[in-house]
């Protein structure tokens, strides 16, 4: 076995590959160190390809169906794929700010699944978000207590007016300007 050469799956040692007398078990040991780094990298090249058809599921709405055709992928295959990703959420760093406007929305998925975020207008950043399976009082309470008590100081609400919410910024920020979002406002006024 030669030198280790740095690549971009990691170290991997060069293989020098042996006929006839010169052919031991260490060749053949060799041989199989390179496949299984290899292979690791590989894996780690394919989990981060799977997350883009995540990304394309939560991000663009596509549907399971859509995707495993786009991606070859069974679609018992993905949804265990997006389970996996669902499980080990990104974990939020909160960024105190002063005079934070702060819209919350409620997204809806299929499954009974809700994404309800907490977003910082100003520095245009999510402060906070949960998983849920709606917009629920007690939940949306605690998570503005949360973000008061890591320091975010809200001057204003931006929201959708869902009853939930109304109750739980009015029980919590008594004192914040609440505002109603304009384009739920106005697909109100249509529907």
């Amino acid at each position: 076995m030669g030198k280790a050469k740095k690549t971009d799956a990691g170290f991997v040692p060069e293989i020098k590959l042996l006929s006839g007398a010169n052919a031991t078990e260490d060749n053949a040991t060799s041989v199989r160190i390179v496949v299984h780094y290899q292979l690791s990298a590989i894996r780690g090249v394919t989990k981060n390809n799977r997350f883009v058809w995540f990304e394309k599921w939560v991000l663009e709405r596509q549907t399971i169906e859509q995707i495993s055709r786009d991606s070859g992928y069974s679609e018992r295959s993905l949804k265990r794929y997006f389970h996996d990703y669902l499980l080990r959420a990104p974990t939020f760093k909160i960024y105190p700010s002063e005079r934070v406007n702060l819209l919350i929305d409620g997204t809806y998925f299929t499954n009974n699944l809700c994404l309800v975020l907490y977003r910082d207008n100003t520095i245009k950043f999510t402060q906070l978000y949960r998983l849920s399976h709606g917009e629920v009082y007690e939940e949306i309470k605690e998570d503005l207590e949360n973000l008061l008590k890591m320091g975010v100081d809200i001057e204003s609400i931006t929201c959708d007016g869902h009853r939930a919410q109304l109750k739980a910024i009015r029980k919590v920020c008594q004192h914040v300007v609440l505002q109603r979002c304009v384009v739920h406002i106005q697909s109100s006024a249509c529907a």
